[in-house]
């Protein structure tokens, strides 16, 4: 399971916000970087060029920021003493956004492009607000401008999750959102739900099937609060009707979906899983457990939190480690104390966002895991001892909290992976063994093949399958009611791939460009969105692996995936050999569902 990179400029522009001391809409040159025509920018990421400050709106690379490229939004200038950006001609303004004109702070009652402030009638579409000087800004301050775009991005039987902007979001210190039953809402005491720092707010302990009605203020540093937002009125759901299937559906979701993926908690659906894994946090040197990603990851434990209320039936766990985060496992296994210290730190962190259990993803105790890991000799010992003392506190959390606390880990399908482990005590200590059965080509192979081939094709170069994979774990000594099936909701390309044999066991040369997130991978929307219905691929199936592929002579591309009637298969094969259950990684690449569909339809 690997991670992507997560977005440098976001986490400047978050820790900036953090700790500025002013409510004013300029940076430093140490705030944000300088604009860099080869790099690539997503919405809230914040840059220097010519002296100014600007702020993406959307994903964008190589738009030079100026007042004509709507991608970009001026936010002032680097060393200025102004509040609000300069007017200008070619900029365009809506509704609350001030600009400085004339030496005048204007505010837009619409939308506006060209329209000059100073010689704008009573009626027109800007308003004067205030003298922007010192005499001025040291007189009792305006109000900071209205939320806009509140909407509902999410509804459940009990809870509401909203989201809107703000167009000085540097400048407000907090929000305050209010509700009431029916079509209105005032913004009083009585109606006051919540004062959330960031644009997102989860409202729960709702009834259900009832109409809600709500609108947010912005509060700045100076706690005068603004005018109130448009209102938005939903109403909460029925109540769930739970799936009656008992066989686990695990499904991953990732911290950094958040980001670039703009996919979110509340988008996970939570009828068509029994588990749902949040990968991932990290392990520190000396054992303790700790957000990889602060701001993200709190943001995305508190929504689930929240999320939890409605879908009671829904396990969450947190997940420790993955490819990109085992570096240190091997030194906070070690010894004891720092066993000790990883299974408190993570209990307290599974209390704190009121999880169910722990997902142990070392990668790898027995060795081959991401260049500058740690390893030692005794970690497949002390892998052991760790999950021994996992299960020892949370069954003694368990107790105390009058539930009882899952332990699954993730592992490697190849057979290397088995060695060396004690499979038996790993049997005495685990609620499920999540096996990884993909990967078994990749950018390190010598030929195209199958990322998760369900049986080895003849004459293939693919490591291994996922029947290979599952036999191997189940020889072993575990349990196979315990064993879950790995799904893989991601693609892999071959570049270069000459036209022999439909591009399949060809040599080839790097990795296709396009939408792949990281280097010859891209999620199965992607290969159902834009290479399928792409008339230079054709899609191929193979009867003996039990997957299809996809391959453009005039490209020279050869894609590995799985479709709806592979992972209908796999299902299948998982209950026909009676293992515990399937899992998916990771739940991003089915933004539509028709994977998950498919796995329910064997069930």
């Amino acid at each position: 399971m690997r991670q992507s990179r997560r977005s440098i400029l976001r986490t400047t522009s978050i820790l900036a916000a953090a700790l500025a001391s002013s409510g004013t809409a300029t940076g430093t040159t140490e705030s944000y970087p300088s604009w860099d025509d080869t790099a690539a920018y997503t919405d809230g990421d914040r840059v220097v060029h010519d002296g100014t400050v600007w702020e993406a709106q959307w994903w964008t690379r190589g738009d030079e920021p100026d007042d004509t490229a709507s991608v970009w939004n001026r936010l002032g200038s680097v060393d200025g003493q102004s509040e609000y950006p300069a007017w200008t001609p070619d900029g365009v303004y809506r509704a609350g956004n001030r600009v400085v004109h004339d030496g005048t702070v204007w505010e837009a009652q619409w939308w506006t492009s060209g329209d000059d402030p100073s010689s704008s009638p009573s009626w027109g579409p800007w308003e004067r607000v205030d003298r922007d000087d010192d005499e001025q800004r040291n007189d009792e301050p305006a109000p900071p401008a209205a939320p806009t775009d509140l909407v509902v991005t999410n509804v459940g039987p009990s809870s509401v999750s909203l989201a809107w902007n703000h167009d000085f979001e540097e400048s407000i210190a907090s929000y305050r959102v209010y509700r009431d039953t029916g079509t209105e809402v005032t913004a009083d005491s009585d109606h006051l739900i919540g004062d959330p720092e960031d644009t997102t707010y989860t409202d729960s302990g709702l009834e259900s099937g009832v109409s809600y009605t709500y609108t947010v203020t912005a509060v700045d540093g100076d706690d005068v609060e603004g005018p109130t937002s448009s209102e938005t009125t939903v109403e909460t759901d029925p109540e769930d009707d739970v799936t009656d299937s008992e066989t686990p559906v695990i499904g991953y979701y990732t911290s950094w979906s958040r980001y670039d993926r703009n996919y979110f908690p509340e988008d996970v659906p939570f009828d068509r899983l029994t588990h749902v894994n949040y990968a991932f946090l990290d392990v520190q040197s000396d054992g303790e457990v700790v957000l990889a990603d602060p701001a993200g990851d709190q943001q995305n434990l508190e929504a689930f939190r929240a999320l939890k209320a409605d879908h009671p039936d829904t396990k969450l766990l947190l997940s420790i480690g993955g490819w990109t985060l085992s570096e240190n496992f091997s030194d906070g296994a070690s010894t004891q104390q720092n066993r000790e210290r990883f299974a408190r730190s993570a209990i307290e962190l599974l209390r704190q966002y009121n999880f169910d259990g722990l997902d142990i993803d070392w990668e790898y105790p027995t060795g081959g895991g991401q260049a500058g890991n740690t390893e030692r000799p005794s970690d497949p010992e002390n892998f052991i001892l760790l999950l021994e003392e996992l299960r020892t506190q949370l069954d003694d959390a368990g107790r105390e909290d009058d539930c009882s606390y899952e332990l699954t880990v993730a592992v490697g399908g190849g057979k290397r992976h088995v060695d060396g482990l004690d499979t038996d005590a790993m049997n005495d200590y685990v609620d499920y063994v999540t096996v990884m059965t993909y990967d078994y080509v990749g950018t390190w192979s010598s030929t195209t093949g199958f990322n998760a081939p369900l049986y080895r094709p003849s004459g293939g170069t693919e490591s291994g399958s996922v029947d290979d994979s599952m036999r191997y774990w189940s020889a072993s000594g575990i349990d196979d009611d315990k064993l879950i099936l790995g799904l893989a909701f991601y693609s892999r390309g071959f570049a270069s791939v000459p036209d022999r044999n439909n591009g399949l066991h060809q040599p080839f040369s790097g990795t296709p460009s396009g939408g792949w997130a990281e280097p010859g991978m891209a999620d199965y929307q992607y290969v159902e969105s834009e290479l399928l219905s792409d008339s230079s691929y054709q899609s191929y199936w193979h009867d003996e692996a039990k997957v299809p592929w996809v391959y453009s002579p005039e490209e020279q591309v050869m894609v590995t995936y799985d479709g709806p009637r592979s992972i209908a298969l796999k299902t299948e094969y998982a209950i026909e050999e009676a293992y515990g259950g399937v899992m998916c990684w990771e739940l991003y690449g089915d933004r539509t569902g028709v994977l998950l569909e498919a796995v329910h339809d064997e069930l």
